[in-house]
């Protein structure tokens, strides 16, 4: 027997199968969130823990394999914290580069 979906039933799956999605990234943004919270709570006074736990719950939710963190200092750019890279920085990539007013401000 071959089953057939009325249109209506076909945009019901359809909404149905977004409104999924929209929940599985919301349930994401909340755990991540809620990562942060908790790393503050427990490590106010370390804020390279802090950063990291940042770092990684960016780079999780953007479904990256790294996620970089920069400073900016008299117009340099900084790495302060890097995760995901660990052979990306062993092939002898510098972790500062200056900028122009004219650059950073676009």
């Amino acid at each position: 027997m071959v089953e057939q979906t009325s249109a209506a039933g076909t945009v019901g799956v359809a909404v149905h199968k977004r409104l999924e999605q929209s929940y599985a990234a919301l349930s994401d943004q909340f755990e991540a969130a809620n990562e942060v919270l908790v790393a503050l709570g427990r490590s106010a006074g370390d804020p390279d823990t802090v950063l990291t736990t940042i770092v990684e719950s960016a780079r999780r939710l953007c479904q990256s394999q790294a996620a970089l963190l920069f400073l900016l200092e008299d117009g340099v750019y900084r790495l302060i914290k890097a995760v995901g890279l660990t052979s990306w920085l062993g092939t002898g990539c510098t972790s500062t580069s200056r900028v122009s007013r004219e650059s950073s401000s676009t």
